[in-house]
């Protein structure tokens, strides 16, 4: 019996007999079948459990067959069942089960295993290597994601108006992430243009060729732009500036704190905004001129009665308060001007050669454009929502009382409480 065992079954067990052959005798079919009739109609009672193959053995209270096996462990037959304290431990089937899991999650990750490795054991605080695995998975909960599951949220970004606000944009496309590279003396806009996205130049950052140093300073610097583009307060500044102790500033870069700058003595700083309604597709416009000292020199408003289709409206009254922001200026006789707004688009439509405004709303931006070439101390310049939201609220002010208005040193403060 035990030369029988050891030839014919599996794992020497005489019960698990290896597959039928084709030209076996008439005797060995008979006890091949005698055999599973024996497994088909006989349960195991479980002991110790070292004899019972989990797979192939009938030892489960109530089920007259083998337990199936999950999908990818049906070739696995080696597994024991261990008694301690009447509680049993499939170690064999777990430890399977988790290197099977593990494998399976590597093979499928875009992500090279060197960043990981790189990743995890940079000296850096716990919470800055989670930020930076969340970059890399893109679950970072910005707006874009978030307005996908609460529909009170609105996708666009609160700093510069932007439609969707996604990782890429909060961190690298953003006018105001931007400044805050130039701070770090690092050119942002040369390095998008190397990359084909986000997640790939975070990889780069974190590859093997990286060292050690270069790599705590790349997650550091990733948090903290990602902590000052999503806080406002004056207390989070303080420790923004002081995280951004160990590093070297551009003198020269325009980086500026989510509030409103007041311009150099001899300018005056006008800010622009628009508010659209998209139920109504109708706008207002807001204007404020203050002077080097912070004083309002004056306010205006506008409502307006036009329809504008919502893929172009937005960006149409912007344009339009910009050009009533040139219209004020030149009947003023002001020569030093800062022309300040949160729309990027419009503001490169006037800085570069070429427009980046819809079609509709070119021939605004054509009718003022010429007279900032004309003027040599006539600025356009991007400004942060929170540093524009006096222009925003006076452009809300005149929505929502249907009417223009228009204050000039002497405006009440109610006009934009």
């Amino acid at each position: 019996m035990q030369i029988v065992r050891a030839k014919y079954g599996k794992n020497s067990s005489l019960l698990h007999l290896d597959k039928l052959k084709e030209d076996s005798s008439w005797v060995w079919r008979g006890i091949y079948s005698g055999i599973e009739i024996v497994q088909q109609h006989s349960t195991w009672i479980v002991q110790c459990g070292t004899k019972i193959n989990i797979w192939l053995d009938n030892w489960i209270i109530g089920i007259n067959n083998p337990p199936v096996p999950i999908m990818g462990l049906s070739s696995i037959v080696n597994f024991t069942l261990y008694e301690c304290s009447y509680n049993w431990r499939r170690l064999s089937y777990l430890e399977t089960r988790l290197k099977r899991q593990v494998n399976d999650t590597i093979s499928n990750d875009p992500i090279p295993k060197e960043v990981w490795k790189n990743l995890w054991k940079t000296k850096v605080s716990h919470r800055v290597q989670l930020f930076v695995w969340k970059c890399l998975k893109d679950i970072v909960p910005v707006r874009d994601i978030i307005s996908r599951y609460k529909t009170d949220v609105e996708p666009h970004c609160v700093l510069c108006n932007h439609n969707t606000e996604t990782i890429a944009h909060l961190l690298i496309d953003c006018p105001y992430a931007k400044e805050i590279w130039n701070g770090l003396n690092i050119d942002i806009s040369a390095i998008s243009y190397l990359f084909a996205s986000f997640q790939d130049w975070v990889i780069t950052g974190f590859s093997t060729g990286s060292n050690e140093d270069y790599q705590m300073e790349f997650a550091t610097d990733l948090n903290v732009i990602r902590f000052i583009v999503s806080s406002g307060t004056s207390e989070k500044t303080d420790q923004c500036e002081f995280a951004f102790s160990h590093v070297t500033t551009n003198k020269n870069s325009t980086l500026s704190i989510k509030k409103w700058i007041p311009p150099e003595e001899g300018f005056i700083k006008i800010n622009i905004d628009a508010s659209y309604m998209f139920d109504t597709r109708k706008g207002s416009i807001g204007l404020i001129t203050r002077d080097f000292a912070g004083k309002a020199v004056g306010v205006k408003g506008w409502n307006f009665e036009e329809e504008v289709e919502a893929e172009v409206g937005p960006e149409h009254f912007e344009c339009k308060a910009l050009v009533k922001a040139v219209e004020w200026m030149e009947d003023d006789g002001y020569n030093k001007v800062i022309f300040e707004m949160d729309c990027e688009n419009v503001v490169n439509s006037i800085c570069r050669d070429d427009s980046v405004v819809y079609w509709f709303n070119q021939h605004l931006i054509l009718s003022v454009k010429n007279k900032f070439f004309s003027k040599n101390n006539w600025f356009c310049k991007t400004v942060n929502s929170l540093g524009n939201s006096v222009a925003h609220a006076l452009a809300r002010k005149a929505r929502v009382d249907v009417q223009d208005f228009s204050f000039h040193l002497n405006y009440p403060l109610t006009s934009v409480g």
